[in-house]
């Protein structure tokens, strides 16, 4: 809470009215007693137990948290901002109480600054040094070996701002925000024999960005700042591909666990990646000082959101002595039951055997895949349910005649396709009389001409994504008419020649409802069914 200290001068004030000859009495003057504006505020923050955004010493806590308080001579480094004038300063920490939860703190209006005026008041804890509104990030954030280091070198940090501060009429309240998050990698070595040797850096290294390198804003030593008044981050061209850790000790045996610990702050999302991926798909690579020791056959999905600043965001990997793989926090693989891990294109078959080929009815596929994997699933006769909704694919589309073509009869009878994919290449599913069940991805574009034509045993709803924008010359011809196919597009859908089963029911926005009826194939093939969307 901010609390206003006001100081009082009093000015005898004398009036005259000219020479006077007979000497009146003049009436007494009263003295006036005007208020100064405060220069010196008396600053209090307080902290509750389940929001450590503006704790800045660090702990671990029971549920994987990372707890953070007070200490004694923690500094704020504040920025005065009034007109043109920029004026910097700073306020130190005192009477810390509650456990830390709660911390005064004295700040002196500088010279320069009219308090009779508002200013903007600006303020951080943890980074480098503050010059105007502008702060200096930490330098190689990821080089703490621990959560305490991170702590000693004040790497995170916290801000605050205010814009036309009355000092007059000072807020009641003040909140910090943070500026970044935690990063925890936690490495265990599982083989029995062997350990691992010339560990010195760990590094998160975006891969399928290509064009992209600076996605990792602090990952490299100097220069990046961030922008106080304006909330934006600067230098942001010399990011680079990877958030790099620092390795605790240089080798791990049998059993034994290592951790990683940084901060870093988030890319915003102007500075995204091809305005899609705020961050890249991960892989996790370990290093001694020159090269690549080993990296993770697996990786972690692109993140079409940010990082929540103030989160703690924790990875978990095992080397088993030959390979490094993600996994979960008990260490056991990240891949379950009837999961596959394609790490590179064309490799789906080299991993299988023959034995699977010819009998595996249930698989979920992550990673990569092309047509010649494609290929790989498509002579898999007794594969009846497949999920790809994590697989990356060439182009981001599904290949001509995946499962389907002319005489082609496969049993997938369930599908879900890769969230990135947006493109449904031409006959990919045609003659997959045994495909039930579908699920289109969020981010489709384009189905090509007869992709789904004679799914004969089709069933349910179908919706389309708002994103497509074209269905093919029999695109789900010959389906069954009883499906159900949903378009909430919020203009009218073209309609190409037969895309849809004759006479199946069709759920569009009521305020288009007229409109679909009265247009062009719709008209002809759906009139009677073409309803509103509940």
């Amino acid at each position: 809470m901010l609390k206003k200290t006001l100081s009082f001068v009093a000015i005898i004030v004398m009036t005259f009215f000219g020479a006077c000859s007979n000497e009146e009495n003049l009436p007494e003057t009263k003295p006036e007693v005007k208020p100064e504006v405060a220069r010196t505020i008396s600053l209090t923050v307080a902290i509750e137990d389940d929001n450590p955004n503006t704790r800045v010493s660090l702990s671990e806590k029971m549920n994987g948290g990372v707890a953070l308080k007070w200490e004694a001579n923690d500094e704020l480094k504040l920025a005065f901002v009034q007109g043109a004038t920029i004026k910097n300063g700073t306020a130190t920490a005192t009477n810390i109480t509650d456990g830390g939860k709660r911390a005064d703190f004295t700040i002196n209006v500088p010279d320069g600054i009219a308090v009779e005026t508002a200013f903007n008041l600006y303020g951080v804890h943890g980074g480098g040094v503050l010059s105007g509104t502008i702060v200096t990030l930490p330098t190689n954030a990821g080089s703490a070996t621990s959560l305490s280091d991170v702590q000693t070198r004040k790497d995170a940090m916290l801000y605050f701002k205010f814009e036309n501060f009355d000092a007059n009429n000072p807020p009641a309240s003040i909140t910090f925000q943070p500026l970044g998050s935690f990063f925890k990698i936690t490495l265990k070595n599982i083989s029995t024999t062997e350990s691992l040797n010339n560990l010195q850096e760990a590094r998160l290294v975006g891969i399928n960005n290509t064009g992209n390198t600076n996605w990792a804003y602090n990952s490299v030593a100097g220069g990046k700042t961030y922008d106080l008044a304006t909330g934006e981050f600067k230098n942001t061209d010399t990011g680079s591909n990877y958030l790099s850790f620092t390795a605790t000790n240089s080798s791990l045996s049998s059993g034994e666990t290592m951790t990683f610990w940084g901060w870093y702050p988030p890319i915003t999302y102007e500075e995204a990646w091809n305005k899609k991926n705020i961050w890249p798909e991960l892989q996790l690579q370990l290093r001694d000082a020159n090269t690549t020791h080993t990296t993770s056959f697996n990786s972690k999905r692109a993140r079409t959101t940010q990082t929540a600043a103030g989160r703690s965001y924790y990875f978990y990997a095992a080397w088993n002595g030959t390979q490094l793989e993600f996994t979960d926090e008990s260490f056991s693989s990240e891949l379950g039951p009837n999961e596959y891990f394609v790490p590179e294109l064309v490799s789906l078959s080299s991993m299988l055997t023959a034995n699977q080929i010819a009998n595996i009815e249930t698989m979920i596929v992550k990673g990569y895949l092309n047509g010649t994997d494609f290929a790989t699933l498509k002579k898999m006769p007794k594969l009846t349910y497949l999920d790809l909704k994590d697989v990356a694919c060439v182009d981001n589309t599904i290949p001509k005649d995946a499962f389907g073509s002319h005489g082609f009869l496969h049993k997938i009878a369930t599908i879900i396709l890769p969230e990135s994919v947006t493109i449904i290449g031409k006959a990919a599913f045609k003659n997959c009389s045994d495909l039930t069940s579908l699920t289109l991805p969020p981010n489709l574009i384009t189905i090509e001409t007869e992709a789904f034509e004679n799914c004969s045993a089709m069933s349910g709803t179908v919706i389309f994504p708002t994103s497509l924008t074209s269905i093919g010359i029999n695109g789900f011809f010959n389906c069954p008419n009883e499906v159900t196919f949903i378009f909430p597009h919020t203009s009218l859908f073209t309609y190409s020649s037969q895309m849809l089963p004759n006479g199946a029911t069709v759920k569009v926005p009521s305020t288009l409802l007229e409109a679909y009826k009265a247009a062009p194939g719709w008209m002809s093939r759906h009139q009677d069914k073409i309803v509103a969307i509940p």
